[in-house]
């Protein structure tokens, strides 16, 4: 499936790059979204497919779903809307779980989606030296800390 490696290569393309707020949707994860959708739709015709990741991955899927659980209890104590937020990272962070399972076990387009990462973090890590020597990032708590593209220095 061509297009969702494709938007998954443009998801890590664009992930170390902050475009908005720190904690808001950036564009990289609405190529993952959209990644997601695409996947959803192939997956009704082959539903083997998503339920073969979701078996694989169930540990994980276990860990999201009891911190759903205890997420809505906090909320239901103390109604502050971030841990409801807090659980919509971990279920998107599952979608990337699944959406780069899939495409690193795809027979047809496997080897070239790892080639293509392998070529993308490479990219990437070209751009952060070029933002680094040309000082377009700029560094926290007194200069110990440099923050390039990301919002946060961690």
């Amino acid at each position: 499936m061509k297009a969702l490696s494709l938007l998954m290569c443009l998801y890590l393309l664009f992930r170390p790059y902050y475009f908005f707020s720190s904690g808001s949707i950036q564009i990289s994860d609405i190529f993952l979204l959209l990644g997601f959708c695409v996947f959803l739709i192939y997956s009704s015709r082959y539903k083997k497919h998503f339920s073969d990741i979701v078996k694989e991955n169930k540990k994980f899927l276990i860990f999201i779903i009891f911190t759903i659980i205890i997420n809505l209890i906090y909320f239901i104590v103390v109604p502050d809307f971030r841990f409801l937020l807090s659980s919509l990272y971990y279920i998107f962070g599952f979608c990337a779980i699944v959406l780069f399972s899939y495409c690193v076990k795809n027979e047809k387009y496997g080897h070239r989606f790892l080639r293509n990462i392998e070529s993308i973090s490479v990219l990437n890590l070209v751009i952060q030296a070029i933002i680094y020597f040309m000082k377009i990032g700029k560094y926290w708590h007194y200069g110990s800390r440099y923050m390039g593209t990301f919002n946060d220095p961690n």
